[in-house]
């Protein structure tokens, strides 16, 4: 948010920005258990698992589309999951994922919300979003660091999380 404040940004749209796919929907009879979490709008589907892992990019954002919108979740290069068909993935061109999923962490997306009887963020309000990029993109490149830093934090936490679990 900083750089937008003090930087000379250019305002682009999510779809000039990033590819934007869907996951695959499975019945919850196909959710058979197994090792890889089950994401839907909420994240991981209570504690739910597949035997199968369905990841349409290494590394990624899902964007809940409806139940719990504009939830947020980056999904890791090392992650193995299965995405579920009520979120957006999107995957970021040329600008890092997690800057991205920070911007869209702190995005306000009440105004893209449609739906008369449910909330939903439909892919045309999703294409429309706009965040806002620095024109020097040595900034971004200066953030990777950070990036790094919190990834870090990331794996040290699931790993903490797992061991916490495991006792």
């Amino acid at each position: 948010k900083a750089i937008s404040e003090n930087e000379d940004c250019d305002e682009k749209s999510i779809s000039d920005l990033c590819m934007l796919t869907k996951g695959k929907g499975v019945t919850k009879k196909e959710r058979t258990g197994g090792d890889y979490p089950y994401f839907a709008s909420n994240g991981q589907s209570n504690n739910t698992f597949m035997n199968e892992v369905y990841k349409p990019y290494e590394d990624f954002i899902l964007y809940a589309e409806d139940g719990t919108i504009g939830a947020i979740h980056h999904i890791r290069e090392n992650d193995k999951i299965w995405v579920g068909d009520h979120v957006h993935v999107i995957n970021s061109r040329d600008i890092p994922n997690e800057y991205i999923y920070n911007l869209l962490k702190m995005f306000d997306i009440k105004n893209f919300i449609t739906g008369s009887v449910i909330d939903k963020l439909n892919n045309t309000n999703l294409k429309k979003i706009k965040l806002k990029i620095p024109k020097n993109k040595q900034l971004i490149k200066d953030m990777e660091p950070q990036f790094q830093e919190l990834e870090q934090l990331y794996v040290d936490v699931k790993n903490a999380d797992k061991k916490y679990k495991d006792l």
